[in-house]
């Protein structure tokens, strides 16, 4: 056997420990009772009222740029299937100076895709949402699907962005306010999120 062969053959037996000892694909670290707790927040940006005569009014328009946060708590069902819930909160100004509070509580599903120590969290809500404009309080429906991409820091904490699409529809019914005032509201949340396991 020649020096290059030995020396060949000195790195094959060096390497391979390292490279076919090491995991390939993200170990299955959490099951069925793991929880995760998060902490978000971030702005809120109101893309357009969809009312229910056809018409779309460009959310700009009719509101400023808002500020939103909210707090997630989610238990695992399998390694990559959480059940949870959401509060949420956002708040912003109209044109005209009054104030836009809307408070979503959902139940949250999320399907985690994980790239070590990369996470990509695909995540649906649905729920009711308790608008307040001024003195005027609406309680109605919500649907708030999103994403969210972390960093793993370590096997506790991740750190990372989540964005959601909040569609907020105000259905009226009867005569007072009439039908014809039914309107969509569709937003998008853009937040920094720190997130807990345990």
């Amino acid at each position: 056997m020649t020096l290059l062969n030995r020396l060949m053959m000195c790195t094959i037996l060096l390497v391979s420990p390292c490279v076919f000892g090491q995991d390939l694909e993200t170990p299955d670290i959490y099951g069925l009772g793991d929880q995760t707790f998060s902490i978000s927040a971030g702005v809120i940006l109101p893309l357009f009222i969809h009312r229910v005569d056809g018409t779309i009014t460009p959310g700009f328009n009719q509101l400023s740029l808002g500020a939103t946060g909210s707090l997630r708590w989610g238990t695992f069902l399998t390694n990559e299937l959480t059940l949870g819930i959401d509060v949420g909160g956002m708040f912003a100004f109209s044109t005209l100076g009054r104030t836009l509070v809307m408070l979503p509580i959902s139940g949250i599903i999320t399907y985690a895709i994980r790239f070590y120590p990369f996470e990509l969290l695909l995540h649906g809500g649905i729920g009711v949402c308790i608008t307040k404009l001024d003195n005027d309080v609406y309680v109605g429906p919500s649907l708030m699907p999103g994403l969210s991409f972390y960093w793993n820091y370590s096997a506790e904490w991740s750190f990372g962005l989540k964005t959601e699409y909040w569609w907020i529809p105000e259905m009226y019914f009867g005569d007072a306010p009439p039908s014809s005032h039914t309107s969509f509201g569709n937003f998008i949340g853009i937040t920094l999120s720190t997130l807990y396991h345990f």
